[in-house]
């Protein structure tokens, strides 16, 4: 998964009114792998994760 995984940026913001912090990460990357990784990162406890990806 590694090698076809780009990492473009990625930004932690606190969002202390909702107790909550919100990470986005900007990859270059298959659609399917970032749905899995997505996938991943929900499984873990007290995280869930959103997708959302461009059309181009």
């Amino acid at each position: 998964m590694d090698s076809q995984v780009s990492i473009i940026g990625r930004m932690g913001l606190p969002y202390p009114k909702k107790n909550v912090n919100i990470i986005s990460i900007a990859l270059d990357a298959p659609t399917d792998i970032i749905h899995t990784l997505a996938d991943k990162i929900g499984s873990l406890n007290g995280i869930s994760s959103k997708v959302v990806c461009s059309g181009k």
